[in-house]
């Protein structure tokens, strides 16, 4: 169960991009759970940030966000 979220993610366009990172994800690791798993937790890790300052979360927001995500968990 994913622990993360919130209502400002409820708009067009943040399932495509969620789907968008799992693709990628799956592209560039062993395929498994828990890649998967990452994939969905870091969308709504990077949702949670955006949204403390923001009414909604823009699914291009998540995207731009994710290099830099992705290098702050690479280790």
């Amino acid at each position: 169960m994913n622990p993360l979220g919130n209502p400002g993610m409820a708009i067009g366009g943040t399932g495509d991009t969620l789907a968008g990172i799992i693709t990628g994800f799956l592209a560039q690791f062993t395929s498994s759970v828990d890649v998967i798993s990452a994939a969905v937790y870091l969308h709504s890790y990077i949702a949670d940030q955006i949204y403390d300052n923001n009414y909604i979360v823009l699914p291009t927001k998540i995207s731009q966000a994710l290099p830099y995500w992705m290098k702050q968990f690479e280790n």
